[in-house]
């Protein structure tokens, strides 16, 4: 079943302090927009460009359904525009294809 809501609410991508650590957020789904849907987890894909979303950079195991937010400290792209992209996972797997159901945040010049 597909999830219906394109991107999970109030996504956001700031920056930490340190060497070009970014923190993305985002709000969880409302019971309204759950109906019929279980999500088990997220997946957050970082790459220069919105589509394709990138490299996934955490999973259902980094990323479970009550999560809200990660902080990426792993060096991002260096210098250019970075593009985060959430996905909500559901149980048959939905969200395991690059460009499953999801939204994006850009973190400029970094």
């Amino acid at each position: 079943m597909a999830f219906e809501i394109i991107a999970p609410p109030g996504m956001t991508a700031t920056l930490l302090p340190g060497p070009k650590n970014v923190r993305v957020q985002w709000s969880g789904y409302s019971a309204s927009a759950k109906a019929g849907h279980q999500i088990v987890g997220y997946r957050l894909f970082r790459g220069t460009v919105p589509t394709p979303p990138g490299a996934l950079i955490a999973d259902v195991n980094d990323l479970g359904p009550a999560a809200t937010q990660f902080d990426d400290l792993n060096e991002p792209i260096q210098g250019q525009n970075v593009y985060y992209t959430l996905v909500a996972v559901e149980p048959n797997d939905f969200g395991s294809r690059p460009y499953g159901e999801g939204g994006n945040v850009s973190v400029m010049g970094v």
